[in-house]
């Protein structure tokens, strides 16, 4: 997954100077340099993507001939992801945020999203997402391990997808996370949004991995969409945080 840089400072908040106590302005002002810090921020500009149709067909599987869902679409696992790298300084990031949406030519809907603080649970002093994808889309409670088998389609360096024996399943979708509190939505529209906020463990110098469950036209051979992303830090307001915000990018994933 190929990814673009932004290095984020206090010039991409919404008020230039917010986040610095007048007490580390020079006179006029203007910000004492020793006082700055650097976020060096990544987006996914080329995710992975996994067309269930043909998942399901290299697992020795069949759709059921009565299941209308794929007679006139295709279902995907969209995967996207962001991290930071806090450059010095002493604020501290409390939240990732990350926003997508598709445009009009894209015919593309969200099913589901991943991951979800329901099925996120600390394994051995890890958090790991955990959940089962039926053949209509819905995420659930993961797949006993005795009803999987040893296809696996990797969605990401952690995240994975592996084959169940249940006809009316696709598998288990698993990766890691770095926190249980997350937010996500646009289920059933054609953008999403997710807000991670940190909880034992810092958000940075981690790769923050996303997936969708798209539900796409069988016709369209590309999907393109916006993103952006975001980082919200403590500043000198106190319990206040500082929002740091990336520029859009467009992003083209071929499917066909």
């Amino acid at each position: 997954m190929d990814k673009h840089f932004f290095d984020l400072t206090d010039r991409d908040t919404l008020i230039e100077g917010i986040e610095d106590a007048p007490s580390n302005r020079k006179l006029g002002g203007e910000k004492d340099n020793n006082a700055s810090d650097k976020i060096r921020m990544y987006i996914g500009s080329r995710p992975s993507i996994v067309n269930i149709r043909d998942f399901i067909s290299s697992s020795s599987k069949e759709i059921p001939k009565d299941l209308e869902l794929f007679k006139s679409y295709e279902m995907y696992i969209l995967s996207h992801s962001v991290g930071i790298i806090k450059e010095g300084g002493w604020k501290k990031v409390n939240q990732i945020g990350y926003r997508m949406e598709f445009n009009d030519q894209s015919n593309s809907v969200v099913l589901d999203l991943l991951p979800q603080p329901k099925y996120t649970k600390n394994l051995g002093g890890e958090l790991k997402f955990d959940a089962s994808l039926s053949l209509n889309g819905v995420v659930g409670t993961p797949i006993e391990l005795k009803n999987l088998i040893d296809k696996i389609e990797w969605l990401s360096a952690s995240g994975k997808l592996q084959a169940s024996t249940d006809n009316s399943f696709v598998g288990n979708i698993s990766f890691s996370v770095y926190t249980t509190d997350i937010q996500a939505i646009g289920k059933n529209g054609n953008y999403s949004e997710w807000q991670f906020n940190e909880t034992e463990y810092p958000l940075h110098g981690r790769d923050i991995e996303m997936n969708q469950i798209l539900l796409v036209d069988r016709f369209i051979d590309s999907i393109e969409f916006k993103c952006r992303a975001y980082v919200n830090i403590s500043s000198w307001l106190g319990i206040n945080t500082v929002r740091r915000e990336t520029d859009w990018i467009d992003v083209n994933v071929k499917i066909k």
